[in-house]
């Protein structure tokens, strides 16, 4: 039976529990960091609140990370916002022991600052969602997801396993509210059981102080893409042999630079295979500001994922001026399908047509600009948390 309700004053900025799916760690330095930058742009509308979250280890990996509490630390870019981390050794089923960490995580953050949340807000319906669903019970407060996993979409519902469709069912029940990152993922949940009433879409969020147009940044005749490089999703043969094709069309100048870290070494060697290796750049990882700075000197951002929910990268170039080359999967087609002058859909065109084309628009980059500001910028996105809380608790 878990505690009876607790008042609220209207007026008081609410206390929230943040568990989540994915955290950044030292597992994995970059997995859910834009659930780390949707929490710091909640944390500017709420009081003293923290963020739990545990970290399955493969046992391989138990000598270099051993299971461990960390100390308590202020979450990146908050100031009232506690991050409570734990490592713990994977064992099947992991949500298990995902569970019994977070439990004793939130049990600590209570006990040490005496006070209950007012919500609980889970992100990413699995695994953490187990915990999250007991902990709003425990404290008798409302749960709001947000959900990011694009494994939730529409065309994914029947590849995942039953315990975990099962685990999203029963997390989407007790939601009060779920915000899906775009309205596609949300037509996808409607298969878990979500219904109208509790669907609430509220964007990805960017940090346009980090990514914004320059006056003083030179246009060049650069094709960008940002991304894990993944080949399985990501489709980066798939680019660089639309690109060769591309090139007698282009600017004599014309340059595609890659920026992410993984598969690498293939992705070069599919280049030299092409002829193009003087007209492509791989930059590896780079941090943000970094890809920030190149967002500011390319022609246009390029993406040709077979798969993707509505991936961060497109805001964060719009908010640097910089149209998007894309195809229509996930939730990509709501927001370029109408709007050509954000960009290029890759419904009836081709991918080197529409490299070709991107060199032959007068892009409004200032508009793009003005639009990423209104719609995904930390105080947009803030403010839309803040009304879904006040409903919550009304």
């Amino acid at each position: 039976m878990h505690n009876a309700p607790h008042a609220q004053s209207p007026q008081a900025k609410p206390r929230v529990l943040h568990v989540a799916s994915w955290f950044p760690s030292r597992m994995h330095p970059s997995l859910g960091n834009f659930i780390a930058r949707h929490i710091a742009a909640i944390s500017s509308r709420t009081g003293d609140s923290a963020v739990i979250a545990a970290i399955p280890v493969p046992k391989h990996r138990l000598g270099g990370i051993p299971p461990a509490f960390d100390e308590p630390t202020t979450l990146e870019g908050t100031a009232n916002v506690t991050l409570h981390r734990a490592y713990f050794a994977e064992q099947r089923p992991s949500v298990l022991g995902m569970t019994r960490t977070l439990m004793r995580l939130a049990h600590q953050w209570v006990a040490k600052t005496g006070e209950r949340p007012d919500i609980v807000h889970l992100h990413v319906s699995y695994p953490a969602g187990a915990a999250a669903r007991r902990l709003a019970d425990r404290y008798g407060v409302p749960l709001v997801v947000t959900e990011h996993w694009t494994a939730l979409g529409p065309a994914a519902h029947a590849k995942l396993p039953f315990w975990v469709r099962q685990s999203v069912v029963r997390t989407l029940r007790r939601a009060a509210v779920v915000s899906p990152v775009s309205s596609d993922l949300g037509r996808g949940l409607r298969r878990f059981g979500l219904t109208e009433d509790q669907t609430h879409i509220i964007p990805n969020v960017v940090d346009t102080h980090r990514f914004h147009q320059s006056p003083y940044a030179q246009r060049r005749h650069t094709l960008l893409h940002v991304s894990s490089m993944l080949d399985s999703q990501k489709n980066v043969t798939g680019m660089l042999e639309a690109f060769a094709r591309a090139i007698p069309r282009l600017p004599d100048d014309a340059h595609f630079v890659l920026i992410g870290q993984q598969e690498t070494e293939r992705h070069k060697a599919t280049a030299s295979r092409l002829g193009i290796v003087n007209r492509v750049t791989f930059r590896g990882g780079l941090p943000p500001d970094e890809v920030a700075a190149a967002m500011r000197e390319s022609w246009a951002f390029v993406l040709f994922s077979r798969f993707e929910n509505f991936p961060c990268v497109l805001p964060e170039a719009w908010a640097s001026g910089l149209p998007v080359i894309a195809p229509p999967v996930g939730g990509i087609a709501e927001a370029l399908a109408t709007r050509p002058d954000r960009g290029i859909l890759l419904d009836d065109t081709s991918l080197e047509d529409a490299m070709v084309q991107a060199f032959d628009q007068d892009w409004q980059r200032e508009a793009m600009c003005t639009y990423a500001d209104a719609h995904f910028s930390i105080p947009a996105v803030a403010k839309s948390y803040a009304r879904l809380y006040q409903q919550c608790l009304a």
